[in-house]
């Protein structure tokens, strides 16, 4: 008999337990998940150039200003390259010209018969040899011009520094990474459901969220929705449009996503 006793006690208790585990928010028909915040907008900066960092212009944390660059890199070598190339341009733009003068003069004489059509057409083959070799020392001018410029890296003042992966004094490849920008007006919450939670979401669906921080709850609107499961996990990504034009929130800040709807209904 204290055996059967016991046994119903403790499925009695079994069952307060798993009625505690049912979120109050079901009760109301709707769920609410944890999840994270992070920037809407991710910008990497990467050198365009090679060349040792000479200056610096901010630390993590610091907003973009529109009158300072975020990084400069040596540019004699670039600025010398330059020179030489407006040289060339000019010096085959003169070679260019007389050719040019030359095969007008002939086409004059031509008529007289003190040249042939031979010669005609080995000045006229001179002239576009020339305008090819003009053509070809624009290029060179325009990219040695674009290099130099590439030594000095600006950005939208709307970020803000989030990483710096290099010092004053290093030596940097073209396409090596220098900074990581975030702009904080704009966030996203993310979280990840299962499929018996994602049935019945939709893109646009009003959500309500609230901070750990000490920000007001705000109502939002769902802007994407995974396709499939992200890799390392059975779990769908959903993100969420964060208005933080305050700048109360930043990226990392934990959140919580209620959604006013009965989900997974379909499952």
């Amino acid at each position: 008999m204290t055996d059967i006793l016991t046994s119903h006690i403790f499925r009695f208790a079994f069952f307060l337990v798993q009625l505690s585990l049912v979120p109050a928010a079901m009760a109301q028909g709707s769920h609410t998940f944890v999840g994270s915040l992070q920037s809407a907008h991710v910008q990497t900066v990467v050198s365009k150039v090679s060349g040792t960092i000479e200056t610096v212009g901010y630390r993590i944390g610091e907003r973009i200003r529109a009158d300072h660059p975020l990084i400069t890199i040596g540019s004699e070598e670039y600025q010398l390259t330059l020179k030489a190339e407006q040289a060339n341009a000019e010096f085959a733009l003169a070679d260019l010209n007389y050719k040019k003068a030359k095969l007008e003069r002939v086409k004059q004489l031509e008529a007289s018969a003190t040249f042939t059509r031979d010669q005609r057409q080995n000045v006229e083959a001179d002239y576009l040899m020339a305008e090819a070799t003009y053509s070809k020392a624009l290029i060179a001018c325009e990219q040695a011009k674009l290099d130099y410029e590439n030594t000095i890296i600006t950005a939208a003042t709307s970020y803000w520094v989030a990483e710096r992966t290099v010092e004053i004094g290093d030596w940097v490849e073209k396409g090596s990474k220098l900074l990581s920008l975030e702009r904080l007006d704009e966030l996203k919450a993310v979280i990840f459901l299962s499929e018996h939670h994602l049935a019945g979401l939709e893109v646009g669906q009003n959500v309500s969220l609230s901070f750990e921080a000490s920000a007001p709850p705000q109502l939002a609107t769902i802007s994407t929705i995974g396709l499939k499961p992200t890799s390392g996990r059975r779990a769908y990504l959903v993100e969420i449009k964060v208005d933080n034009r305050n700048l109360q929130l930043r990226p990392g800040f934990t959140v919580d996503v209620t959604i006013p709807k009965e989900i997974g209904a379909g499952s």
